[in-house]
């Protein structure tokens, strides 16, 4: 034990072991007294040391590739195009709470008209598509914009004429709210000497001002027809031949289209508007259905010619089902036994 007299000094001294060892340490304490002549000297600890004996904490963690929580599924473009097999994307499984669908709508994808439609005339035309709806291994999508590729816009700009411009918001009949830009270049008139074609700024006014008519008018039907319109270029046609009379118009296009609103829609009826599939047996019985429930108790369901999947198929049938819960707490009892039988 040490005595209970004042330490005069504290010697710290620290053994090094070989690389690679922990190395050990020991206080050594050299006390005198004013009793004692000489000094004495006690070992207070000696030992490794344990701070350097743990590691790190949690150590290494294990490396997982990624992709191997990863699935594909398929890219449906809608309806009015030709090939509605756009392409794969990928997206992490369904796990725990986490569904791997909600990681996929919502995805804003790009794809060139000339895949879609198999016409490489129209290869300067991006179409933008935004999944809606997810059934199986199949993305639903959706239209969701269009622009010019930027080489074609450039290849149109030129020296020696006027570029006119004009931009306009608009609501299709469905609830969509577009925006429009629509871009037009005067030319030479037959027999023009000049080597220039100017507008002057009242014709440029005028121009646009039938650009703002003729954009409005084409645009008051559903999104599907205005897309049928804006990708062989039938407005930028129609403005071209109807400002002919005031100046000469060359190029007229709809170089971009920017969805800015999009109504609130219920699953089904968006379902039933992107995609579709040939008639089958079981949408012909569904039509019966509809038919003898319409008729034998006033039941108005309102079916497509065509129906996507099955999911869909299971959903009516619950539709109908639960009308017929309704009916039945309406005691009509009677008219359930009937229907049940047939």
């Amino acid at each position: 034990q040490v005595h209970a007299t004042p330490v005069v000094g504290v010697l710290w001294h620290r053994r090094k072991r070989k690389q690679g060892a922990a190395s050990s340490s020991s206080f050594i304490v050299s006390c005198s007294s004013s009793v004692s002549s000489r000094p004495s000297t006690f070992i207070m600890a000696v030992g490794k040391n344990k701070k350097l004996m743990k590691g790190k904490k949690g150590g290494k963690k294990k490396i997982i590739d990624p992709f191997t929580r990863k699935e594909w599924y398929d890219i449906k473009a809608p309806n009015v195009f030709k090939n509605r097999q756009v392409g794969k994307t990928l997206v992490t499984r369904t796990i725990g709470t986490k569904l791997a669908s909600a990681g996929l709508k919502g995805r804003v994808l790009e794809a060139c008209v000339a895949d879609l439609n198999s016409d490489e005339e129209q290869a300067f035309l991006q179409i933008r598509l935004r999944v809606e709806d997810v059934q199986g291994k199949h993305c639903l999508t959706n239209f969701h914009g269009m622009r010019l590729s930027t080489d074609k816009v450039k290849g149109l700009v030129r020296k020696w004429q006027s570029l006119i411009e004009a931009t306009m918001d608009v609501k299709t009949t469905d609830g969509y709210v577009l925006r429009l830009f629509c871009i037009g270049f005067t030319k030479k008139r037959n027999n023009q000497v000049k080597s220039t074609s100017y507008a002057q700024t009242a014709q440029i006014r005028r121009i646009r001002r039938r650009m703002f008519g003729i954009m409005a008018r084409e645009s008051q039907c559903e999104l599907k027809d205005l897309v049928t319109k804006l990708v062989p270029n039938t407005i930028g046609k129609k403005i071209e031949k109807r400002c002919t009379g005031i100046y000469p118009l060359k190029d007229v296009y709809i170089r971009k289209v920017k969805v800015i609103k999009t109504p609130k829609f219920d699953r089904t009826s968006r379902v039933f508007t992107l995609s579709a599939v040939p008639m089958s047996r079981c949408v012909a019985c569904c039509h019966v259905l509809a038919f003898f429930l319409s008729s034998h108790m006033a039941v108005a369901v309102r079916l497509s010619s065509r129906v996507p999947s099955f999911r869909d198929m299971a959903f009516l049938t619950r539709c109908v089902a639960a009308k017929l819960m309704e009916m039945h707490s309406e005691s009509r009892h009677d008219a359930g036994k009937k229907v049940a039988r047939q």
